[in-house]
């Protein structure tokens, strides 16, 4: 009787500690939440002349030009991939520098 009985609380208390943690204090979901992107603070007339400064920097420099391939192409390792992203710049002739 008492085995039973102790089988039968082990197995109430295992049932219950799922609820134990589906109800965590309030403080544990502030840390859940998905943190926002910083506000958008410049005008879309901004963003475009931005765009427009970055893409003359990487036709017209080419040292600017390497660094972006270095850093944006650098870490892919497939060749054809590679080549498809040193060719999306507008000089294709530029070579990523060791």
């Amino acid at each position: 009787m008492l085995k039973t009985a102790s089988i039968l609380a082990l197995g109430v208390a295992l049932m219950s500690a799922p609820l134990a943690f589906a109800q965590a204090p309030a403080d544990n979901v502030t840390a859940m939440q998905p943190v926002p992107n910083p506000p958008n603070t410049e005008s879309p007339q901004q963003n475009v002349k931005e765009s427009q400064s970055y893409q003359s920097m990487v036709a017209e420099n080419p040292g600017f030009r390497n660094e972006r391939i270095k850093r944006e192409c650098g870490g892919i390792e497939d060749a054809d991939l590679k080549k498809q992203c040193v060719d999306s710049f507008p000089d294709s002739k530029a070579k990523v520098q060791n």
